[in-house]
């Protein structure tokens, strides 16, 4: 696990920040290039293992089907992120949301 983020830009030249998680799980964050709209970013884990328990092995691999794809990265507006924002600060500071659990 590291704290370090990677900034870069896609071949298309949009934004794009990767770091790993906790797990090691390689992680993103970039600008969308989606047109037309307001304005979007692709959030989340970039390329995700995909994992059943088994009884007696613990998790294992699942063989997808050649073709195949897992949308693993959240697809966020503005509005969204700043939805979040709040709650991610709090977290930075004091390790806990910016709600109390019991009222929400």
């Amino acid at each position: 696990m590291s704290n370090e983020l990677t900034c870069t830009v896609t071949e298309r030249g949009f934004p794009y920040i990767s770091f790993e998680d906790r797990y090691g799980e390689s992680c993103s964050l970039q600008i969308s290039s989606l047109a037309g709209e307001q304005v979007h970013c692709w959030f989340g884990v970039t390329n995700p293992s995909i994992q059943v328990m088994e009884q007696g092995k613990g998790w294992q691999p699942v063989k997808l089907p050649k073709g195949a794809l897992v949308n693993s990265r959240m697809h966020l507006s503005q509005d969204q992120v700043r939805a979040l924002l709040p709650h991610l600060q709090a977290f930075a500071e004091t390790g806990e949301f910016a709600f109390d659990p019991l009222t929400c």
